[in-house]
């Protein structure tokens, strides 16, 4: 090929931008269109992309495998989406809802709206997966944990008492006290006493401290009595096997 040609020929665009199409028009900002006139394909993309990346801290935050490491940043990022969530309820849908009434924006009314059901739907979507993950984890502890809580019974059967501590049943009820497998929450507590009477009078109770975040005190609680609440203080308690699950 002439050298000549070589010069003159158009530079092949280069592969990170192929790959990174949707983003394009934020390096080339004269060139970008307005959002109304933003095609209405590539509007929708990008939009699902950005919203399915800033949901997805809802999502990894409901899941006990990941370690403590990491929660931190994940509670800052739930932060962010509830914080995103006032100005797409409150702003973003009702602009879309009036500017659908005038002729000349009712492009922009509709991406608009459009961005803001990507947005909630995504939202709700990584709520709905994460905590489904999260239950199906703590419905597979309580049967993993049974052993444990049948040593504590033959314990109490052979010896006539409860042990004041789990580290009694090793190694003639159990041959190690189980871990509950789970990064966020990985030991199991046992109480006796008044402490354990405080759960509805059971004479000893198993306690995984599940909290979501700060503020939050959710429990995963074994009660030898069975005796789970429909509701405890004002939290609500869902049944998981043997176990039961304090929603605070």
């Amino acid at each position: 090929m002439d050298v000549h040609d070589d010069a003159n020929a158009t530079p092949r665009e280069p592969r990170l931008e192929q790959l990174l199409w949707p983003w394009r028009s934020l390096k080339h900002k004269k060139e970008a269109p307005p959002l109304g006139q933003t095609p209405l394909g590539h509007f929708v993309a990008v939009t699902f992309i950005s919203c399915g990346v800033i949901n997805s801290f809802v999502f990894l935050n409901d899941l006990p495998q990941i370690d403590w490491t990491y929660r931190a940043g994940l509670w800052a990022g739930t932060a962010i989406t509830a914080m995103l969530s006032l100005p797409m309820l409150f702003l973003a849908t009702p602009c879309g809802l009036v500017f659908l009434l005038i002729p000349k924006s009712r492009s922009l009314g509709l991406r608009l709206l459009l961005g803001s059901a990507i947005y909630f739907a995504t939202l709700f979507g990584s709520g709905w997966a994460g905590a489904t993950i999260r239950m199906a984890s703590f419905s597979s502890l309580a049967e993993r944990s049974m052993p444990l809580v049948e040593a504590v019974k033959a314990f109490e059967a052979k010896e006539g008492r409860l042990p004041e501590r789990l580290e009694e049943l090793v190694p003639a009820y159990i041959s190690a006290i189980p871990g509950t497998g789970l990064a966020a929450f990985p030991r199991i507590e046992y109480s006796t006493g008044k402490e354990a009477a405080y759960w509805l009078g059971n004479p000893w109770v198993l306690d995984v401290r599940a909290n979501r975040g700060l503020g939050s005190f959710d429990r995963f609680l074994y009660f030898p009595l069975q005796n789970y609440p429909e509701e405890f203080e004002g939290n609500g308690f869902e049944r998981l096997g043997a176990w039961g699950y304090m929603h605070e």
